[in-house]
């Protein structure tokens, strides 16, 4: 019978912490701290071909870090390895009480929550390139338009000091600061066309996306990076559940309370199909005639499920 056998990787911006495990009751096999670089994990693959038991290919597995494991991700990936990608919440709730917390009792957390659970693993694929420069770009102009709206929010309060004293010094430079924020956005948003121009299947989806009324830019573009491309959820039920658009019955023995939405819904995601629902009732007549019939059964459920 073959030994199973699993790797977890605790990854910081400095080092990957390992632990080799085949058994979940017992310490793991090796235990040990490579440097978060390509000649790093170099040397843990040489160590693990040593200490890995013989007909037992290891399966890899770490948490979602972004940026900080993308390195590890592609070597993995070039030498053929398989490993697997977790969200940290979901590690954390199969261990139950724990106490104590160190980058090495992380790592042997990981590789014991990848052995009990190796049968549900699923091996995970970096997404293409132009997915990695979307998700770059989306997150930039986050920032953006985050910078864009505290500076337009103290321009709005500082403005009105000009009555009081000569405050004209700190509003000029935040109007040249919003000038340039905007500068910033508006180049970003091209970058964001110029890479989906470039790959024919992100073009297609995304034309197809955008043709619904209430998604413009960025929500298309978020769809296409959270599914990379519509790969990576089955049907459409499993992307409203992540994006916080299906809500769940919360009821218990005779007490029945509102539907309501899981708290781990991407909130960003949400807000955003929020927003184009809202401008889709405005500007297009048969949604908002949809909304208007379906609105009084929606608040007749509402009242019928308070307390």
């Amino acid at each position: 019978m073959k030994t199973v056998c699993t790797v977890g990787i605790d990854i910081s911006s400095q080092w990957l912490d390992v632990a080799l495990v085949v058994d979940p009751s017992a310490k793991p096999l090796s235990l040990f701290r490579v440097k978060n670089s390509q000649e790093g994990i170099e040397s843990m693959f040489k160590r693990l071909k040593k200490e890995v038991p013989a007909g037992s290919p290891p399966w890899f597995c770490m948490e979602h870090t972004g940026n900080y494991g993308l390195l590890l991700c592609c070597l993995l990936q070039e030498k053929g390895m398989t490993y697997s990608v977790i969200p940290a919440r979901e590690i954390q709730q199969s261990l139950g009480v724990t106490r104590g917390k160190s980058d090495r009792t992380d790592a042997e957390r990981i590789g014991v929550y990848a052995l009990i659970h190796h049968h549900k693993l699923r091996p995970f694929v970096i997404p293409q390139k132009s997915i990695l420069q979307l998700k770059e770009l989306i997150s930039y102009r986050a920032s953006l338009v985050q910078q864009h709206t505290q500076n337009v929010n103290s321009l709005k309060s500082r403005s009105k000091l000009n009555i009081v004293i000569d405050n004209h010094l700190v509003t000029e430079d935040l109007e040249q600061h919003i000038q340039r924020l905007e500068k910033s956005i508006k180049a970003v948003n091209e970058a964001i066309e110029k890479v989906i121009a470039s790959d024919p299947e992100l073009k297609q989806n995304f034309d197809l996306i955008q043709s619904v009324k209430g998604i413009g830019l960025i929500a298309a573009t978020m769809m296409l990076v959270i599914t990379q491309n519509f790969t990576q959820f089955d049907d459409g039920r499993k992307f409203a559940c992540y994006a916080g658009t299906a809500p769940f019955e919360h009821s218990s023995g005779l007490t029945k309370g509102r539907t309501r939405v899981h708290p781990m819904a991407n909130k960003q995601m949400k807000a955003i199909l929020l927003n184009g629902a809202n401008s889709a009732m405005i500007y297009d007549p048969e949604i908002r005639v949809y909304c208007q019939r379906k609105r009084p059964r929606a608040n007749t459920t509402k009242s019928s499920q308070t307390p």
